[in-house]
């Protein structure tokens, strides 16, 4: 890549945060402009709701761009705001924090787009291809090419989903996301003997997690 076409990505992600960020202003003056002018206390209330769920939403979108922006690895100005935008949304559906998604990612991937395992699995989220296919097939995504996996944002939509499948089915985020590196047939091997698989993988999610939420949790701004 030349320096003109990183310089250009950079001056888009630049403007991409400054354009959540006016948002957030424009949503703050709205916020004011609203409190001073309802009418009624109730409609006062119900648009001062309304108002600070927009700009939590806008600042939760801003902090999971600013968490890609300094982790990822060859993405483009677009697939950063189209890959928050999934987080965002898929988070919201599969009540996941967006920075749990992003550890996962951190620790699968280094949040490489391109990244292939030994055994094969792809993308950001590390999904063998046998199973990208079974997810989509159960969430109504048509058949599955040999690079929709790099595709950032449908990689992530198909990775959320299916680690939301394992904690459900084993009723435990830690051997959900054990058996998201595993394998299912592998921890259903450990509970077959109640043995305890081995930690290290879900460890590092949450030594990640940790770290993103120190930078960009709830309380960072």
């Amino acid at each position: 890549m030349t320096e003109n076409a990183k310089a250009t990505q950079r001056i888009r992600a630049f403007f991409g945060r400054l354009f959540i960020v006016l948002l957030i202003v424009l949503a703050g003056l709205e916020f004011l402009y609203i409190k001073q002018l309802a009418d009624t206390s109730r409609r006062r209330e119900q648009l001062l709701e309304q108002q600070a769920a927009e700009i939590k939403k806008l600042k939760d979108k801003l902090r999971i761009i600013n968490a890609i922006e300094e982790h990822q690895k060859g993405l483009t100005a677009g697939e950063v705001n189209q890959l928050a935008e999934v987080i965002y949304q898929e988070s919201q559906k599969y009540v996941f924090d967006p920075l749990l998604i992003m550890a996962l990612i951190i620790t699968e991937s280094s949040f490489n787009k391109n990244q292939v395992s030994d055994y094969g699995a792809q993308g950001l989220m590390q999904i063998l291809p046998s199973t990208a296919g079974s997810v989509a097939r159960r969430l109504g995504i048509p058949r599955l090419n040999e690079f929709d996996l790099y595709n950032p944002a449908l990689n992530v939509k198909l990775g959320i989903a299916y680690l939301f499948e394992l904690i459900f089915k084993f009723k435990s985020l830690k051997q959900g996301v054990m058996a998201y590196n595993m394998g299912e047939s592998t921890i259903e091997e450990y509970n077959r003997y109640h043995a305890e698989p081995p930690a290290g993988f879900y460890n590092k999610v949450v030594s990640n997690y940790r770290m993103l939420k120190d930078k960009y949790g709830e309380t960072a701004d």
